[in-house]
């Protein structure tokens, strides 16, 4: 009869790797639920009184919990003697470590900062570029009373460009001629006699 029943049995197919990884983790949690659902002992279950467990049987078991604080350093000689040594050594050597602080920044007062005028422009927008516009194109002089100013700057660069350039070049280069006459804009000649008055 045995051996029919193992007749009639169809064969098993091998299992995969992941069949048998299931079939194991499986077991672990049937193992854990079955410790889980035990009766547990009494140092188990929480705070328990004189009158829930037996008798010394505090003294019987390695009641060592872990606790949330840092324990103390213990005091030793041996300690306190190597600390006074390196304290001593660094005011010898005068290493302090202290950290330097940070100075915060003043406040900016208003005798410090740029002077504005707070009047406001004469001159409107459009009629500065209309002169910048014809000082380019026609050649009209500006009426601002800044040209001795922006010759002298022209001067200053030139002077500076030139020594820069000799000590550059390996080879002597020489100043560039300063034409002497007045050069005069290139603007087309229609355009110079429409300003030219008649009469």
């Amino acid at each position: 009869e045995e051996m029919e029943e193992f007749d009639n049995e169809e064969p098993r197919a091998p299992m995969t790797k992941h069949q048998r990884q299931q079939e194991k983790i499986k077991k672990q949690i049937a193992e854990l639920e079955e410790r889980s659902m035990k009766k547990k002992s009494w140092e188990l279950n929480g705070e328990v009184d004189g009158k829930n467990r037996p008798e010394n049987s505090l003294l019987e078991i390695d009641a060592d919990w872990e606790t949330m604080t840092r324990p103390k350093p213990e005091v030793a000689v041996e300690r306190t003697e190597s600390l006074e040594e390196m304290i001593k050594r660094r005011i010898a050597d005068e290493r302090w470590d202290d950290v330097t602080p940070k100075q915060a920044p003043k406040p900016m007062t208003t005798d410090e900062g740029p002077e504005l005028s707070q009047e406001k422009s004469k001159v409107g927008l459009g009629e500065v570029y209309e002169k910048e516009y014809l000082h380019q194109s026609l050649g009209v002089e500006r009426e601002d009373g800044h040209d001795g100013t922006r010759e002298e700057a022209r001067a200053l660069f030139a002077k500076i460009c030139r020594k820069l350039d000799a000590l550059s070049n390996f080879n002597f280069a020489p100043r560039p001629s300063v034409p002497d006459a007045k050069v005069t804009p290139s603007v087309a000649a229609i355009a110079m006699e429409e300003i030219t008055p008649i009469g």
